[in-house]
């Protein structure tokens, strides 16, 4: 299959009627085709007649038709990244975990928006509808950005089987189709609201609402089955999901909700639920698989982390986030004394010490390797310090004991003095 300037990426989709192929422009920009099973010569008259408006739909989430290939019964568009509802069940499926409401509530506002618009701005190139909306015609980008490929095409086998008198298709084409393709009528918004009521209900139940044999279909959709089948799962679906749903699926157009209404009651929807995952949130993991058949249903196994010693684990994770337990803290040493630096007496400096005659008060003893200073002051001379020694020694000794030291003193002094003054002296 060649497009021009594009080249396949290995990415694809299969589905029912057709298969969805990821391509790349030379430029980056991806892209997506939709492949039909089966060839329609009316398919691509239908094309050319309204290229313009396909091509240029001036409707945000309308994806713009950029090249086709009649030979390979192919389309494409310009999509960028994305993946489709159809991928999102299969996982769905595959992992047994459901699609929250919130993001079914949140594909009906946006899909309905974007089918309101695009049959107003299509009326007048004579496209009205989407023609074969399913859940391979709605895709999703990484940011959460909603858009619609396919519009205006309905499936070559049923054009084939409609206005050809060919064989009536594989019933899997129609699980998703209003009455009015069974009837051969006109379609438009509404008839894309009901198939959009359709794929609601399936990603809520898990299971198609339409299933059996062609006939089995048909003979289901005219009798106006899938609303009472809706209605009999209320419980399950949520009444006022399961209201919406019964409402867009009316067997008679004019009986059915307004596309307007439709899209108003799923905004109050998406306002009304409390908790669960956002559309965006839904589809991230689809994002990490390379096909639509690749979609892996487990995770793999995690690597086993080394088994960390339990007090240590202990120590750490009741550190962080509360008080340590008795447990985590029982190897632990009590911290020692610690001294308060504001009510400490501050020590002074070798400076003061020798100006300063007052008494030092005790310091709390601690652990140094410099040994605690006398309470004395320190002398600064020989000479200053003699006198002070007297008169100190005269106050605190004895009368008696001063008369004894004094001779000895002179004595001293004797020694030291020329016989002349030491004759002089003597009594």
């Amino acid at each position: 299959m060649k497009f021009s300037k594009h080249q396949e990426t290995g990415r694809s989709c299969v589905g029912d009627g057709a298969t969805i192929v990821e391509f790349t422009s030379t430029t980056g920009i991806l892209a997506n085709a939709i492949v039909f099973d089966s060839a329609s010569s009316l398919l691509f008259g239908a094309i050319s007649s309204a290229y313009d408006f396909l091509n240029f739909p001036m409707v945000h989430g309308l994806c713009e038709l950029i090249d086709t290939s009649e030979e390979d019964n192919a389309v494409l568009y310009q999509t960028g990244p994305v993946r489709t509802v159809a991928e999102l069940l299969t996982m769905s499926a595959r992992g047994k975990k459901k699609v929250s409401r919130k993001a079914v509530a949140e594909l009906c506002l946006l899909t309905g928006l974007i089918l309101i618009e695009s049959s107003e701005n299509g009326y007048p190139m004579g496209v009205t509808a989407h023609g074969d909306l399913r859940p391979e015609r709605i895709v999703i980008s990484a940011g959460g950005d909603l858009s619609i490929i396919g519009y205006g095409l309905p499936n070559p086998a049923v054009i084939s089987w409609r206005q050809e008198d060919g064989d009536a298709p594989i019933s899997k084409l129609l699980t998703y189709a209003p009455p009015e393709r069974f009837d051969e009528t006109p379609e438009d918004a509404r008839s894309d609201v009901y198939s959009l009521a359709l794929i609601a209900a399936e990603i809520i139940l898990g299971a198609p609402v339409l299933t059996g044999t062609f006939s089995d279909v048909q003979a289901a959709v005219q009798s106006g089955l899938p609303a009472a089948t809706i209605a009999k799962k209320k419980k399950q679906i949520g009444a006022p999901f399961a209201d919406l749903l019964c409402a867009a699926l009316a067997t008679d157009p004019d009986d059915r909700i307004s596309p307007e209404q439709f899209v108003e009651t799923a905004r109050q929807l998406v306002e009304g639920v409390q908790g669960g995952d956002s559309l965006a949130t839904a589809f991230i993991p689809l994002f990490s698989a390379r096909t639509g058949k690749a979609i892996k249903a487990t995770k793999p196994d995690a690597p086993v982390a080394p088994k960390a010693d339990v007090d240590s684990a202990n120590e750490i994770k009741e550190e962080r986030f509360s008080s340590p337990s008795s447990k985590a803290t029982s190897k632990l040493q009590k911290p020692k004394e610690t001294i308060n630096l504001k009510e400490a007496p501050l020590r002074p400096t070798r400076k003061d010490d020798a100006n300063t005659d007052t008494e030092t008060t005790a310091r709390p003893k601690r652990k140094s390797p410099v040994k605690p200073e006398s309470n004395r002051p320190k002398r600064s001379s020989a000479k200053e310090e003699a006198p002070k020694k007297r008169r100190t020694a005269a106050k605190e000794k004895p009368p008696e004991e001063v008369a004894a030291e004094a001779p000895k003193k002179r004595r001293t002094a004797a020694k030291e003095k020329p016989p002349e003054e030491v004759a002089a002296e003597a009594p």
